[in-house]
Order: structure tokens, then C-alpha cells, then sequence
């Protein structure tokens, strides 16, 4: 995280674990008054998305360690699942990731494109200008 100065710091990273602006106030030994203002600035808001952004890759990083073994369990049960009604929730969880997964790709590609475009848009004037 960006240094905002150690007050803001613990601020943003009270905001960060879920705490109120109240609460987080009280962890920075700061005014409720002092913590709105706080909130409001934009260097504030930046650093507590940059922290939020970093603790969800965080997060992300470690399920992904955990992807074989999940995957390993869902065919296990699906395989050799006593209960039918265990079997065919493996296989819908499975069946739903995967389709999860492609819709998500899918969108990121579109995505992909839509930003290509709009950045071929604004490189066009430019282009215009100089042909002149």
C-alpha cells in the first residue's frame, strides 16, 4: 500500500478488514470528523481499493492451490460416490464451473475486443491529423 502517513495507513487498512468508518476511526486514534474527511479524500479511497485488490489476490492465489484437490474430490464423488444424490451434486457443481468458467472467458475476450476498439478510435484522429 501507498503511504498515506501511519494514521491513514491504519485507517485504510481497519476499512480494509470490514470495520466502519466509526471503528476504524477509533483503531487510528482519530476524530469521527477527522475519519470522514479521511474517507472522502480521493488518496484514501485509492489506497483502500489498492489494499482490497491485493487481499482478494491474495486470496485468489491461495484457491488456486487449492483447484487440484477440489477437482480430485468432485471425481471422486462422482465416481465413486455411495450416494446417488452425491454423485449428481458433483456433477452439477462441476458441470456449473465449467460453464461459469467459459461465460467468464467469453466476456473477457468481448471485453478484450471492445477496448481494442476504442483505443483503435482514439489513435484514428491522430492518424487523420498527420495525413494532412
Amino acid at each position: 500500500m501507498a503511504h498515506l502517513g501511519a494514521d491513514r495507513d491504519v485507517f485504510v487498512a481497519a476499512l480494509a478488514t470490514g470495520k466502519s468508518v466509526t471503528n476504524a476511526a477509533q483503531a487510528a486514534s482519530v476524530s469521527r470528523r477527522t475519519a470522514t474527511r479521511w474517507f472522502n479524500e480521493p488518496e484514501v479511497q485509492a489506497g483502500l481499493t489498492r489494499l482490497r485488490r491485493a487481499t482478494l489476490d491474495h486470496a485468489r492465489l491461495r484457491l488456486l492451490g487449492l483447484v487440484d484437490a477440489a477437482a480430485d474430490t468432485l471425481g471422486a464423488v462422482m465416481a465413486d460416490g455411495e450416494s446417488p444424490a452425491a454423485r449428481v451434486s458433483a456433477a452439477r457443481t462441476v458441470l456449473a464451473q465449467v460453464l461459469r468458467f467459459d461465460e467468464r472467458t467469453e466476456m473477457e475476450e468481448r471485453l478484450q475486443r471492445i477496448e481494442q476498439h476504442i483505443e483503435a478510435q482514439k489513435q484514428w484522429p491522430a492518424q487523420q491529423r498527420w495525413s494532412r
